[in-house]
Order: C-alpha cells, then sequence, then structure tokens
C-alpha cells in the first residue's frame, strides 16, 4: 500500500527482501526491512476517504472486507472470488467514504 514495490533502482525493495527472508527466515527480518523506509503502517481514515477504485489502500479494504464476510451493497452478494457470472459482478466503481459514526 506504500508503494515499496513501485521504486526503480539497481537493487530493488522485492531483491532486497527476497535476500533477507531467504537469509533470516524470520518475519521480523522483513518488517525491519519495511521500517527502513516506511514511515507508518497504521492506515487512517484519510487514506481511505474518497480513495479510487486504483488506490492501493482500496485494494486492501476490498480483501479485508471479503475476508470478515462483506456483502455488495449493491446485489447483497457475498464479496467471494468464486462467484462467477453477470449477477454476481461487484460494484467496484464507487469511492470509499469514511463511515460517520454517530
Amino acid at each position: 500500500m506504500w508503494g515499496r514495490y513501485t521504486r526503480r533502482g539497481t537493487s530493488s525493495p522485492l531483491e532486497q527482501d527476497v535476500v533477507t527472508i531467504t537469509r533470516d527466515k524470520t518475519p521480523e527480518s522483513l518488517i525491519h526491512n519495511f521500517e527502513r523506509e516506511v514511515r507508518y503502517f497504521d492506515v487512517k481514515p484519510e487514506n481511505l476517504e474518497g480513495a479510487p477504485v486504483t488506490s492501493p489502500f482500496f485494494n486492501m479494504a476490498f480483501i479485508v472486507a471479503k475476508s470478515k464476510g462483506a456483502v455488495d451493497w449493491f446485489t447483497g452478494n457475498n464479496l467471494h472470488t468464486k462467484l462467477v457470472g453477470q449477477s454476481y459482478r461487484l460494484h467496484k466503481h464507487h469511492k470509499i467514504y469514511r463511515p460517520q459514526i454517530r
């Protein structure tokens, strides 16, 4: 979500991560690589508010929603990758808005 793997250079972050996890075999070593470059890991409401479907935040929110059993607001269908056909087409063209908590 933070664009870590979209940079170009002589040694890409993906290459560094593969070397690290192959060598150390611990998730902590991989997290240490992230911490050197990513300022914060927490997703804040402003990261999601108005996020277009092309946003990595939208995709991550979609994955989390699916894992929690969310349903499509327009069709009532579960967000599930095994559902196919026109009646199961998901409406992903809308922006994410922060819900108002009252």
